[in-house]
């Protein structure tokens, strides 16, 4: 598998590409929670906007994993831009190597050329990759509690 990382615009046509791999990310965290209905039309404004960011990882034209941010001022102090991670997931078949390392440092990488300063980054508590970001720089500072209303 020869895979390559690269940032992509957010168009209806690759929205349309990455509806499986939605999908499967949707079923695997909030099935239970959150039923998935993609606005095709909201997640293009945001990317236009430069609000979200996406990058993606392909073996030829297979979508094998893609990362995506939300990038505004930080709301706390409007001087510090902050991407917040919206999505990290890598296909089964392509889970037993370092693609979601790699992906968080494209992301790192790109985001920090383009100006941001601070970067989350979330994970489900059943796919625990604390230990990853901090081998990654990252350090732990808030815990998300999540309940249907």
């Amino acid at each position: 598998m020869s895979v390559t990382i690269q940032e992509e615009d957010v168009t209806s046509q690759l929205l349309d590409e990455l509806l499986p791999l939605l999908t499967a990310h949707n079923d695997e965290l909030y099935y239970d929670l959150v039923p998935l209905h993609i606005d095709k039309d909201l997640y293009c404004t945001l990317a236009q906007q430069g609000t979200l960011r996406a990058f993606i990882a392909r073996d030829g034209t297979t979508i094998k994993g893609y990362i995506s941010y939300i990038v505004s001022p930080y709301i706390n102090n409007p001087a510090y831009i902050m991407a917040t991670q919206n999505g990290l997931f890598v296909t089964k078949d392509a889970r037993n190597g370092t693609l979601g390392i790699k992906l968080i440092k494209h992301g790192d990488q790109v985001l920090k050329v383009d100006g941001v300063d601070l970067v989350s980054q979330f994970f489900n508590v059943h796919n625990n990759i604390g230990s990853i970001l901090t081998r990654l720089g990252y350090s732990p500072s808030e815990q998300i509690y999540t309940r249907r209303l």
